[in-house]
């Protein structure tokens, strides 16, 4: 028998109805959690109870952005449970629905759920964590430092103990340390007030200092001073620069592609950000993957009455597929696998994964 549209339309309503009561309780959770733990990091006397709950706000969508898989999982489950219970599942099996036909509507809706995420949901989880990173480094960093790459190169600024410091370089290589082409350093008593600016051919991060070559000084108040090398004090580590570029969550998926391309012309490594960006264009094939092995694992427990099983394994699959997903990920970004395989990788194993399973199940 070949379901009708009405019927496609009811399954999908019923499976999108559940994910969208399991992400709001997910939501509240995170949220609670969030919300103490920067209570606890942050005086709520000094700072306002608006003010913390306008951060824990704007951090909510990229906690929420990794528990999407979880939702899908569990709605998935809710949904046949509650197909099963009121006999809807069967009166269809009965009528000649088959088990593919019935998944159908659930497999669609877990991809209109990624295409959502991908295209739309990015966009906001980056601006909103654009805006908690901002507020987290004024208050919770004592040593703020901030890092932009464009085409004009890399630009850092820092606060230090004589006002605030920016650097701009033309490209960088990591090869060997750090090591800054065509650097510029400005220095400023406070935002306003100019000091000195320090150009030079090269500058290496050294520790606890940058020692640039073929340096000219000029303060704006006297003839520009030339050094065939100057050392300049510096707080700065190359780990902490590298951690300074923007994280792939401030990015969304339409910027992340020029994003890319300008790391590269500035010579930083972005096999992080390239990984996440496919991983990205393969979510909703990850999200198809998840309904058919929740489908396949919860359709006999539903029949048996095991909803505590079913509520034990959906965690326990759902956390597996978590910890898959980023060990995968870490394995491409440090070059043990290619980056492609490493982000479709997931998908893959989640969708042949449940096929698999539905077909035991179904014709086994």
């Amino acid at each position: 028998m070949m379901p009708t549209r009405r019927l496609y339309r009811y399954f999908a309503g019923v499976f999108l109805f559940w994910f969208v009561i399991v992400m709001l309780i997910l939501s509240s959770v995170v949220f609670l959690f969030e919300f103490v733990d920067l209570v606890r990091r942050l005086p709520l006397a000094e700072f306002g109870m608006l003010s913390l709950l306008y951060m824990t706000l704007l951090k909510l969508p990229a906690t929420l952005e990794s528990l999407f898989h979880f939702g899908l999982l569990f709605a998935t489950m809710l949904a046949m449970w509650r197909l099963s219970r009121t006999q809807e599942l069967v009166v269809a099996r009965a009528a000649g629905v088959s088990m593919w036909q019935i998944l159908t509507p659930l497999v669609g809706a877990a991809l209109l759920v990624g295409a959502f995420k991908l295209l739309a949901y990015s966009e906001v989880v980056a601006d909103m964590q654009r805006g908690y990173q901002e507020l987290s480094e004024r208050y919770l960093d004592a040593d703020p430092l901030t890092l932009g790459v464009s085409r004009t190169g890399l630009w850092m600024r820092q606060e230090t103990p004589d006002g605030h410091q920016f650097i701009n370089a033309a490209r960088v290589d990591q090869s060997d340390g750090l090591v800054l082409h065509r650097p510029q350093f400005w220095f400023f008593s406070d935002q306003t007030e100019y000091g000195r600016r320090i150009a030079g051919e090269v500058a290496r991060l050294e520790p606890e200092r940058w020692v640039v070559t073929n340096a000219v000084v000029m303060t704006g108040t006297g003839d520009p001073v030339e050094h065939a090398e100057l050392v300049l004090p510096t707080g700065l580590t190359l780990e902490r620069i590298r951690n300074s570029v923007r994280d792939p969550l401030q990015i969304s998926f339409w910027q992340m592609p020029a994003y890319i391309e300008v790391q590269e012309q500035s010579g930083f490594d972005t096999a992080r950000h390239v990984a996440v960006y496919w991983s990205m264009i393969a979510q909703p094939f990850l999200f198809a993957g998840m309904v058919l092995l929740a489908a396949a694992f919860s359709r006999r427990l539903t029949r048996r009455g095991g909803v505590l099983a079913m509520a034990v394994g959906g965690v326990i699959t759902g956390f597996v597929f978590f910890v898959v997903n980023d060990v995968i990920l870490a394995m491409g970004m440090a070059d043990l696998l290619p980056l492609h395989l490493a982000a479709w990788a997931p998908a893959g194993i989640a969708l042949l994964t449940g096929t698999a399973a539905i077909l035991y199940s179904e014709d086994g």
